[in-house]
């Protein structure tokens, strides 16, 4: 399919981005919103409303408004969260139930989560508005580690442990990289273990545990990288220094 040119500006300069894509690049809105946004004549590019979210412009030369508003660049926001049980990883639920977004200031803007945490799931949580900082953590590529403690209920053994630091099958057709597995403490019918996985499947320290036939009571994630979760209180947040952010990717697979 050819690009399709909305400015001359784009086209002088080869190449543009997509109209909806550089909106959410500002870090005001999501890419799917600003979609609905463009699709509804709210936005306009050089004084022109546009109704084609797909439409390439030039984000140096061209001019992007939203209800004749000059787009403001919000600046890079990074935060740590401690998201407790019960609580779930979306913008928005049907059923009513309480989200991340319902643990941060009013005043926090547009961010998204930096992968996810299911409902049953506790621990570190990072949000930014800085979709590329998003895509480096979350890329299977890059590899970047997730530490969790996990309270599990059977029999555990040294073979237990093996199997899934070496991989186990948690679908017909997927065997899951090798991960870092120890036992952290043992109490009467249960463990705690520390995994450390080098992938985001869905559920999938959950799911590893059931292929081994022991019952997950309780998982947190307490790392990512090398950021630690620390003693930041459940439901609370704080934002990241750039040390800190550098420490997300500083840990490397082996290490």
């Amino acid at each position: 399919m050819p690009r399709r040119w909305f400015s001359k500006n784009a086209a002088r300069e080869g190449k543009g981005v997509r109209l909806a894509r550089y909106i959410s690049k500002c870090g005001i809105l999501s890419r799917s919103r600003a979609g609905e946004l463009i699709a509804a004549g709210k936005v306009q590019v050089n004084g022109k409303p546009v109704f084609d979210p797909e439409i390439r412009i030039s984000p140096v030369l061209d001019n992007v408004e939203i209800d004749r508003q000059p787009i403001a660049r919000r600046p890079p926001t990074y935060i740590a969260l401690n998201k407790p049980t019960g609580v779930i990883t979306t913008a928005h639920d049907p059923e009513g139930r309480p989200t991340v977004y319902g643990l941060l200031p009013p005043d926090s803007g547009w961010l998204i989560p930096v992968g996810r945490l299911d409902k049953d799931t506790s621990g570190l949580l990072l949000l930014t508005n800085d979709t590329a900082f998003a895509d480096r953590v979350t890329s299977p590529t890059r590899k970047v580690p997730k530490t969790y403690l996990v309270k599990v209920q059977g029999k555990i053994t040294d073979e237990t442990v093996d199997r899934l630091q070496n991989g186990v099958a948690i679908d017909d057709d997927y065997v899951t990289l090798p991960a870092k597995v120890s036992i952290d403490r043992r109490n009467k019918g249960t463990a705690w273990l520390s995994v450390t996985i080098f992938e985001g499947k869905y559920r999938q320290v959950r799911r590893m545990c059931e292929a081994v036939d022991l019952h997950v009571q309780q998982l947190i994630r307490i790392r990512i990288g090398k950021l630690e979760l620390g003693p930041l209180a459940k439901g609370s947040w704080r934002p990241l220094s750039e040390e800190e952010k550098a420490a997300v990717f500083a840990e490397k697979p082996g290490t």
